[in-house]
């Protein structure tokens, strides 16, 4: 026995799966097709993922569409660092060494002085 298809009701998406993507289809009737990437493919998956996720949070920035963002970045930290663990251990020391964002503070311009000092002149 054949299976009917009505190609008119099929959505290509092509795009990750959230984890609950079968049974949220099922709750409406529907059923999803999924394939199982490469580690490579994946990691590709997960940058367009993570432009899209920054695109919508540009365009709409509520704490849903950031910690959508979020979410890619947990889900690459692994395949780059080894571990969210490790991830988290670059982060801390990028920090502990000041190399973070100060709130609220746009660099204009530096000079060095006869010190070698920076000077960071702020809005």
């Amino acid at each position: 026995m054949k299976l009917k298809i009505n190609h008119s009701k099929i959505r290509v998406l092509n795009k990750l799966a959230r984890d609950k993507l079968h049974e949220n289809l099922a709750t409406r009737g529907a059923t999803a097709i999924t394939t199982i990437l490469s580690d490579q493919e994946y990691q590709s998956a997960l940058y367009k993922k993570l432009q899209e996720e920054v695109g919508e949070f540009l365009e709409t920035p509520i704490p849903e569409e950031l910690a959508d963002v979020l979410e890619v970045v947990y889900a690459l930290a692994p395949l780059i660092t080894g571990s969210i663990e490790e991830f988290e251990q670059v982060r801390i020391a990028k920090k502990s060494i000041g190399v973070v964002l100060i709130k609220k503070c746009l660099s204009l311009k530096y000079m060095k002085n006869e010190h070698k000092f920076f000077s960071v002149y702020s809005i």
